[in-house]
């Protein structure tokens, strides 16, 4: 079944720049859809299109977006499709504690029943944090960049919706962070949802994807499942990735985590 189906997607700016052009693709049930690009090429905007999020000075021109077969409304963010940001630290309230923080966006998705420190404490638990309690109590600006980064997995756990949109989600951690990060979200994300990350990364891509979409200047160049990466048929622009982009990890992530060395 089709969670997400984006369908001629156009987005400009409101001087007529063409930022997104013409793009189509869908995630199933269960898949893990990796949009490769570098930087600047419109993937990020591609995400905040599809969620109805568009900055000021970018308008949306063209195109549908369905979620479990219904079009795309506002109130489908938080039950329906929900988002891990690159940057956690600015995601969160700096004048909130997290329990408060915890609350407030479960409430508000219809979710009071969850809204309890027991709950809070299992799912802080299940992203490998220790001191649940503790960290209820404290305010982002206490806790580490990785830790925030774990929180809202958490919370997206929590509002287990079934498309998630994961944007260069280790982009401010270390490298054995990095790796702890997305090992985290693959095991963790529920089975049946349907999980879009986005990276500059080819390495990411070759670890977490079930298929690769490639853009370059606001279009989509490439599509093919992982093990079909490197085919002679690829397109010039994804050989180009292949030969110049090493990635973070190499032997799947072959990383000493209590060391935190990598073995480059």
């Amino acid at each position: 079944m089709n969670l997400l189906k984006v369908e001629k997607l156009n987005v400009e700016t409101t001087l007529g720049k063409k930022i997104i052009n013409d793009i189509s693709f869908e995630l199933s049930s269960g898949e893990t859809v990796v949009l490769l690009g570098q930087s600047g090429c419109g993937k990020s905007v591609t995400s905040m299109a599809v969620q109805g999020l568009l900055p000021a000075g970018l308008i949306k021109t063209g195109g549908e977006v369905s979620i479990c077969g219904k079009p795309f409304e506002p109130y489908m963010r938080g039950g329906y499709i929900s988002m891990i940001m690159q940057a956690p630290a600015t995601c969160f309230d700096q004048l909130f504690n997290m329990r408060s923080q915890f609350s407030d966006i479960l409430s508000s998705n219809g979710k009071d029943s969850l809204c309890n420190d027991a709950y809070f404490c299992k799912i802080i638990s299940e992203v490998e944090l220790d001191t649940p309690m503790e960290i209820l109590d404290s305010y982002p600006f206490q806790l580490s960049g990785g830790m925030l980064q774990r929180l809202m997995i958490a919370l997206t756990l929590a509002l287990g919706t079934k498309v998630i949109i994961a944007d260069e989600p280790t982009s401010d951690l270390d490298i054995s962070g990095q790796a702890e990060i997305l090992k985290l979200i693959k095991r963790i994300r529920p089975k049946d949802s349907a999980l879009l990350l986005i990276t500059h990364d080819l390495s990411v891509a070759e670890n977490m994807a079930d298929r690769v979409l490639v853009m370059n200047n606001a279009e989509l160049v490439d599509s093919f499942k992982v093990n079909e990466l490197h085919d002679e048929n690829r397109n010039s622009y994804t050989k180009s990735l292949v030969t110049s982009n090493r990635g973070l990890y190499q032997n799947d992530w072959d990383i000493d985590l209590e060391g935190c060395n990598a073995e480059m």
